[in-house]
């Protein structure tokens, strides 16, 4: 095993990256949304307002499509990193449970749904692009909820109560604006009140949802060392224990 540690003289820039990485995805998807839904208005593919688009809406023609699926693979990349740091510090605080194992698997869910959105429009492919704003929306609704739950569990120590009740706030907000989403989405047709009504409510979960990633950056900006393991074909499963000897500090360093 081959471990790659950043050194001490580099961890407060480490600490700094790692820091920023989960308010990025939060940051590049409210202001891109904004300037895709600016040009799809100056080219005249959507209406101006008080006609508020569904958030693909302003993703749907070029060039703003352009600038719309490029956003969303890039903050899904990094949102899938930060994901992984983040379970990463859980484990290195001592908690091996199933709730961050759940978290983990629903935000690289959400997370690769949001590709599917960002690759398949729904004027052109309609039924991967829902599947992807499934995939998105429910994977980040059921995340919000682990991420409450291994901060009431595991991390009550390191964590002020502000921020684990914080998360609980959003994760119910999620909840509670999900439901009328669903039912307004299925009948949005029927009138321009409940169009408008969708709409609003799926731009208010989306936010809300990639803001409660963000909310992770309170605990990253603790990290000062990652480690990379490489396992070769001829290592000894014997030597594998003693290996990370060789490298002091080789996990996560908090």
């Amino acid at each position: 095993m081959r471990v790659v540690c950043v050194t001490a003289a580099s961890s407060m820039l480490l600490s700094a990256i790692v820091t920023a990485l989960p308010v990025i995805p939060f940051a590049a998807i409210v202001a891109g949304c904004f300037v895709c839904y600016h040009i799809a208005v100056s080219y005249g593919h959507i209406p101006v307002t008080p006609r508020w688009p569904f958030v693909s809406d302003v993703g749907t023609n070029p060039p703003e499509s352009c600038i719309f699926s490029l956003i969303l693979f890039w903050a899904g990349l990094i949102s899938i990193v930060v994901i992984l740091t983040f379970y990463s510090y859980v484990r290195a605080k001592g908690a091996h449970s199933h709730w961050n194992n759940a978290g983990l698997v629903c935000g690289i869910i959400a997370f690769v749904g949001s590709t599917f959105v960002a690759s398949f429009q729904w004027t052109e492919v309609l039924y991967p692009h829902m599947v992807g704003a499934f995939m998105t929306f429910g994977g980040l609704g059921v995340y919000s909820w682990m991420l409450s739950a291994i901060t009431w569990h595991h991390l009550k120590n390191s964590t002020p109560k502000w921020l684990l009740f914080f998360r609980i706030t959003i994760a119910v907000i999620i909840t509670v604006i999900t439901v009328p989403f669903l039912i307004f989405f299925i009948i949005r047709h029927s009138s321009p009140v409940h169009f408008q009504v969708a709409t609003s409510l799926e731009w208010t979960v989306l936010f809300v949802e990639i803001f409660s990633i963000a909310t992770l950056s309170y605990e990253l900006r603790s990290v000062r060392c990652l480690n990379l393991a490489v396992v070769l074909n001829d290592c000894v499963a014997a030597d594998l224990p003693n290996a990370a000897e060789d490298v002091p500090n080789a996990a996560i360093c908090t």
